[in-house]
């Protein structure tokens, strides 16, 4: 053997994994070592230098060398074999020699057992010591055991001996008897390890030194700062002196190797400082056994005995396998998708585990673990307002209200009635934002029932600010008047004309009548509010009456107009063709009943006529309507004129939106956009919202910001943000075809003549007149109104600005600038999980509870998702089907379940179909 042997050793945390070649050592660290003359090493040499290495106390820890071995060289396949005697190493050597191949080993540190006195763990009396010394019947490693292995027989490293996992009867009786007979043949052949020598080596003339005292261990030699965690070896492995950090992460290790073995275990002794988990089946000795050394904090397994019995069958499920074990197992699986769906945790469980496990048991598990990242929903309403006073704290201007209700059940805390919060950076984002603000709600499907109430603005860009929030009890007068009135007091302040955009809830209606028309005991007055209306709810309004997509969208048309002509022009045509379809459809009613009628008479139908649903008119608004005001039955509405009559123009018409207050936002899509992104996180506890809320708004600060200065790089020739900057560029283009004409004497007035053969036919010629006014900073005007309503420059002013040569600057909003786009998105966040933990609760120090009566007590599966309504049915794509006997949509002629007409499947054909919605599907293009 030659004089320096380059070796290859593994260390640090891991796990052995399996592969087509056998063991694979991957995951772990390693070096290369030469070591001199390793032949006449000792093990214990070889250990007491390694654990010296790995920076361990040689008095408490040892380390166990495991081989890398394959017993063919033709078949390759890696299995791991403990080397603990003499004998073992020298054999070792001489296979790698032979093979030609360097010596590869696992070195795994592991605690030195101590007689250890009662109560402080170690081993008990008539405790087995198998697992200390060597099992016979075991022929090495197999792949995907621990990466720590037992001991095993030195002559399997040229055995071709199939390991069985079962041992012979005579196996532990005289497993003692076999360990002494083999260390005493280890000192017949002169590798027995250090000991006493006799009295005549003494008196020897010539004392030569140990072989270690000669070789050069400087390079293979490392410095342990104490910074390693001793558990991060074998935490998910199974072996002799493997460490884990608590009780619970030893339990789960036997638990998962239980599972892999398709075995179950069950305690046998659980208490602080001890564990001891044995198989279940009577007679099988297995048992691991684990416990806590006396001034130690971390587990040590100290007895591993494995299985002896057979398994009569494949099992579906685990006994062991809990949903509290699940919940640690896919703990972060749930918590990153927090919307996953149950059946996803059951398919995760018998892909990994090959386990099928129950829904009731995959629930436990997914709410287990969402319970133990967030706290739960009780806790959640104490620890919120901890969470929200902790981030006002970090990051200034942040805004926080309370409202609470003491109730004499619960004298010591009160009841948390509703919560509102904004944060510093949004307040400051929304002055260099349009003043326009989309409020809507969106309920809670926790625990507990609830509202939460959201403010959302936007930038030049169109992206959504996240201005407010408030969690509250429900959608109602006093709490939409509450809400109100801290948006005033935190984010709006004194900003002018600010423009409120809202579907026709009666609550907010009422609530803004409050505040713009305040009574003297009002102490937040908002009486330059500008209340407007959601274009799209409209919409699904008018479709409730009239049952048409194509004139709802005519309808929406004519809220978008900003010219006269047109808006006259479109609102004649609705009142036109309103009146013919509602004619149209009570035609078809009567036809319809008369139809039925006869089929009943000739026997071919039963039951009674198909109904026609009710149309459904605008509901009468109490607080908001002057007195005396009646709305008009759905049956009795006739025309769009009767419909639209009582309704305020500025609320709804961008035409005769009052100075422009919308800036040309029609929809509170914004809004629903970010309730759309809560989806996922209204089930969980509050606090849980809260964090989602402040790692989102995190996130459009971090990237917006890097999106802005990018734009400002890329074009520093132009003051618009990108999308005015493609604004600019459309209407330009389209001001090069204008002809402008001069007719002001003293005022800068012009008309401006619109090209009449742009499609390839001769048009209507058009003008439009254009003032451009005399300021430093001039203002504009045209009489197509987009610079009064959008507050930026129409293609006609456009084309007068080339006229004069002057640039268009001042006729856009400053908030469209880019600078503006840009310090939105400066602001700074601190954040929270460095101040604490907020999700438990120490009893004695709580202060908040939610309100009994809005826990959900009804059984079954919460609601998570709306109802659907006429907006959804609406806005539906796809044509429906719809009966030409009965009128009915959702079906076809041939499978009516009504008339039976001996076509087709009759009453056993299909209902529904693309875009309807079954036998009460509504609506067709």
């Amino acid at each position: 053997m030659s004089d320096v042997v380059k070796f290859v050793f593994y260390y640090g945390s891991g796990t052995v994994q399996t592969t087509e070649t056998g063991a694979d050592l991957s995951e772990f660290d390693y070096i290369e070592v030469p070591l001199t003359a390793p032949q006449t090493w000792s093990v214990s040499q070889l250990k007491e230098w390694v654990t010296a290495s790995l920076g361990l106390n040689t008095e408490t820890h040892t380390v166990g060398v495991h081989a890398l071995w394959t017993q063919s060289s033709s078949i390759i396949y890696f299995y791991l074999r403990p080397i603990e005697r003499d004998s073992q190493w020298l054999r070792w050597l001489q296979g790698c020699e032979r093979r030609g191949c360097n010596p590869v080993a696992l070195v795994l540190p592991v605690v030195k057992e101590v007689t250890a006195h009662e109560g402080e763990g170690g081993y008990d009396l008539g405790q087995s010591s198998e697992g200390m010394q060597s099992n016979a019947g075991d022929d090495g490693y197999e792949p995907g055991q621990s990466s720590q292995a037992e001991g095993g027989n030195a002559d399997g490293y040229y055995s071709a001996e199939v390991y069985s996992g079962e041992a012979d009867a005579d196996e532990v009786d005289g497993h003692m008897q076999n360990i002494m007979e083999e260390e005493d043949t280890d000192i017949d052949r002169g590798h027995a390890d250090d000991s006493d020598e006799s009295d005549e080596e003494e008196n020897a003339e010539e004392v030569p030194n140990p072989a270690s005292w000669n070789h050069d261990f400087s390079s293979a030699m490392t410095v342990n700062d104490g910074h390693d965690s001793a558990w991060q070896y074998h935490q998910n492995n199974i072996a002799t002196g493997a460490l884990y950090p608590n009780k619970e992460a030893l339990k789960d290790a036997i638990i998962n190797w239980a599972m892999s073995t398709q075995r179950v275990f069950k305690a046998d002794v659980s208490s602080q400082k001890k564990l001891t988990m044995v198989c279940k089946n009577a007679g099988c000795p297995a048992r691991v056994h684990g416990y806590l050394p006396k001034y130690g904090t971390s587990w040590v397994i100290s007895d591993l005995v494995h299985h002896t019995c057979l398994i009569p069958c494949i099992p579906q499920d685990h006994p062991n396998l809990s949903s509290t074990l699940i919940a640690r197992l896919f703990y972060s699986e749930i918590v990153e998708s927090k919307a996953m769906e149950v059946k996803a945790i059951q398919t995760k469980v018998f892909v990994r585990l090959n386990y099928r496990i129950s829904y009731g048991k995959a629930w436990r598990a997914k709410h287990t673990a969402l319970q133990r990242r967030f706290g739960s929903y009780f806790d959640a309403y104490d620890s919120v307002v901890r969470l929200l006073h902790t981030l006002q704290q970090r990051n200034p201007g942040t805004y926080v209200d309370i409202q609470d209700l003491y109730m004499p059940e619960f004298p010591t805390v009160r009841v948390l009635h509703r919560l509102f919060f904004s944060f510093g950076v949004c307040i400051e984002a929304f002055r260099h934002c349009r003043p326009v603000i989309c409020v809507d709600g969106t309920f809670l499907t926790g625990k507990y029932k609830g509202q939460i109430l959201t403010a959302i603005g936007q930038d030049g860009q169109n992206q959504v600010v996240p201005l407010a929030f408030a969690f509250v009890e429900s959608e109602n007068i006093g709490s939409w008047t509450w809400f109100f009135r801290q948006l005033k007091i935190s984010v709006v302040k004194d900003k002018p004309n600010v423009c409120i955009l809202h579907d026709r809830h009666a609550g907010i209606l009422s609530a803004i009548k409050t505040l713009t028309n305040p009574g003297p005991e009002e102490q937040t007055p908002w009486q330059d509010l500008q209340s407007r209306w959601c274009m799209r709810h409209l919409g699904a309004n008018f479709f409730s009456q009239f049952r048409n997509k194509s004139l709802m969208n005519l309808f929406k048309k004519l809220c978008k107009q900003n010219q006269l002509w047109k808006y006259n022009l479109i609102r004649d045509r609705l009142n036109v063709c309103t009146q013919r379809h509602v004619r149209d459809r009570k035609a078809a009613r009567d036809a319809a009943v008369r139809a039925h009628v006869e089929a009943v008479a000739a026997q071919l139908a039963t039951g009674t006529a198909a109904v026609d649903e009710e149309p459904v008119g605008l509901c009468d608004l109490p607080g908001f309507d002057p007195p005396g005001t009646r709305r008009r039955l759905g049956r009795s509405i006739k025309t769009f004129e009767q419909w639209i009559e009582h309704e305020p123009l500025e609320r709804w018409s961008l035409l005769h939106d009052t100075h422009g207050a919308r800036y040309g936002v029609m929809t509170t899509n914004l809004a629903e956009t970010y309730n759309f992104v809560l989806r996922g996180n209204r089930a969980l506890p509050l606090t849980a919202i809260v964090e989602g809320i402040f790692y989102g708004t995190v996130k459009y600060f971090r990237d917006r910001r890097q999106k802005a200065e990018q734009h400002m790089l890329n074009n520093p020739n132009t003051r618009y943000c990108e999308r005015i900057m493609k604004y600019m560029e459309e209407k330009m283009e389209k001001a090069r075809s204008h002809t402008v004409v001069p007719i002001g004497n003293q005022e800068r007035r012009f008309e401006v003549r619109l090209a009449n053969n742009k499609f390839g036919c001769a048009n209507e010629l058009r003008t439009h007149e254009v003032k451009i006014g005399n300021e430093a900073w001039p203002t504009c005007d045209c009489t197509c109104n987009k610079p009064k309503l959008l507050h930026l420059p129409c293609s006609h002013v456009l084309a007068t600005c080339g006229q004069l040569g002057m640039d268009a600057i001042s006729f856009v909003s400053p908030f469209y600038l880019k600078e503006s786009v840009l310090n939105t998105w400066t602001g700074e966040m601190m954040g929270f999980r460095s101040m604490g933990n907020f999700n438990t609760v120490n009893p004695a120090e709580r202060r908040y509870i939610p309100d009994p009566e809005n826990m959900r007590t009804s059984r079954g599966r919460r609601q998570c998702q709306r109802i659907r309504n006429d907006m959804d049915e609406s806005e539906a794509g796809g044509p429906t089907m719809q009966c030409i006997l009965c009128n009915e949509f959702g079906h076809r002629d041939t499978n009516c379940p009504t008339f039976v007409t001996g076509r087709g499947r009759g009453n056993r054909g299909r209902r529904g179909g693309r875009g309807g919605r079954g036998v009460r599907g509504r609506g067709r293009n």
